[in-house]
């Protein structure tokens, strides 16, 4: 009897601990798992003011217009003439060239200006008693020194091209103002008094000729392309042509372009600070805002 008592007390000890372990594994398992929840998304932040506000606008800038430039540079000339035993061949000479062009409209890749041009050039002349008129002559034939000082006006075109170019054609007056002196370097005493004379009258008939008839006005065309080097500087290469107001005389045998000058000009032009209009109503309120 009491063997039995004590072999059930030890089933119900038995019984009771694995209930207790049950229940300890439950209550621990339940409460892994509610550690590994995650947990809940914070709510998101609200955007601050500064970043949702729009950045401020800039005004609109004011167009660049179009500017005035100076040019210098040098031209080869050459005059036409008769090709007489008397005449220089081939008149060629030098000259210095400068110029000033003003803008008088322009926008996108056209424009239109105004300019003026002063030249200087040096040459000589002989009175041809056959023909009756002055020619241009070779030194060793020389009577008189002619300093030329052209002065042009003219309307130029520009084109705006690709790589920095710019096409450029323009048309206009130029004035030829010739100043004649006797030759230079003149023996006097090889010559004499007679032949001083002669001289001086021949080189009088020669200013006399160049002066007369509007001789000395001509219808001046360039046209030429211009390479920017930097931004205010570019370099110039134009073809000239010269055709007198007035021709002179021609034999059957002239050449149709007699009178006429052709020439080749190489310049350099500055370009000068730009012009901007003045600030709109807009713009003041819009610095303000900045």
């Amino acid at each position: 009897m009491a063997d039995w008592r004590i072999r059930n007390s030890g089933l119900g000890i038995c019984a009771v601990t694995r209930v207790f372990f049950c229940a300890a594994f439950c209550a621990l398992s339940a409460a892994l798992f509610a550690q590994e929840e995650p947990a809940a998304a914070p709510a998101p932040e609200a955007e601050s003011a500064e970043e949702t506000a729009a950045p401020p606008q800039k005004p609109p800038r004011a167009p660049v217009l179009r500017r005035p430039y100076l040019s210098f540079g040098g031209a080869l000339l050459f005059f036409s003439s008769d090709k007489s035993l008397e005449s220089d061949p081939a008149p060629i000479l030098g000259s210095f060239y400068g110029n000033f062009s003003y803008p008088l409209t322009g926008s996108g890749f056209f424009s239109l200006y105004i300019g003026a041009s002063l030249e200087v050039y040096r040459t000589h002349y002989l009175w041809s008693d056959a023909l009756g008129r002055a020619l241009p002559a070779a030194i060793e034939q020389r009577e008189a020194q002619v300093f030329g000082f052209p002065l042009g006006i003219a309307l130029e075109t520009r084109f705006d091209l690709p790589a920095k170019m710019t096409l450029r054609m323009s048309l206009g007056l130029s004035a030829d103002m010739r100043l004649v002196l006797l030759a230079e370097d003149i023996n006097e005493d090889l010559e004499g008094p007679a032949g001083m004379q002669d001289l001086r009258d021949r080189t009088d008939k020669i200013g006399r000729y160049l002066w007369g008839d509007m001789r000395w006005l001509f219808f001046e065309t360039q046209a030429g392309v211009s390479m920017r080097l930097w931004e205010s500087f570019s370099f110039d290469i134009a073809g000239r042509v010269f055709m007198p107001a007035s021709a002179p005389p021609r034999e059957p045998a002239d050449p149709a372009t007699l009178g006429w000058r052709f020439g080749v000009l190489l310049r350099v032009s500055y370009t000068l600070k730009a012009r901007t209009p003045p600030p709109t109503e807009a713009q003041p309120q819009a610095r303000a805002r900045d």
